[in-house]
């Protein structure tokens, strides 16, 4: 399961860095990107249900990226989706993500980031929270360290 968790937020990082590249590479301080995205969907495992497969959440994310005087790229996006698995059971995810790339504008590494989903079932499903941290990240692809709660 955190195999799934590491392709869904690889997926997620590059997606949110190729629309990075694309946006103002300033270095000066101000909004580099500040949007709302819906529908957005999000693929994830519960690694606190037994025989759970992926499920598809639906939402929105928001991202608002700048920089700081100090030169650096801080990037933070929240996100709220929910879904139904394969047993019918609703599930809600509030997620966020901060990610902190230390060498802007020369480049997008390396880079700090964390992202928590915080999972809660509608039904008798295991709540969760997943969170994927990257410290200091020079190399790709990415290798996430995938640590998890549940909360009954």
């Amino acid at each position: 399961m955190s195999r799934k968790l590491l392709v869904g937020a690889l997926f997620a990082l590059m997606l949110s860095l190729t629309t990075l590249v694309v946006g103002s590479r300033s270095a000066s301080a101000g909004v580099v990107e500040n949007g709302r995205v819906e529908p957005w969907t999000q693929v994830i495992d519960n690694p606190c249900v037994d025989g759970y497969s992926p499920m598809t959440l639906t939402g929105w994310y928001h991202g608002l990226s700048y920089t700081t005087p100090e030169g650096t790229l801080m990037m933070r996006f929240t996100a709220h989706y929910k879904g139904t698995d394969a047993d019918g059971t609703e599930w809600v995810s509030n997620t966020r993500r901060v990610m902190l790339h230390s060498d802007w504008p020369n480049g997008l590494f390396p880079f700090d980031d964390v992202v928590t989903y915080n999972l809660v079932s509608k039904g008798s499903g295991e709540n969760s929270r997943i969170e994927l941290t990257i410290e200091n990240n020079s190399t790709f692809p990415v290798p996430y360290i995938v640590t998890y709660t549940c909360q009954g």
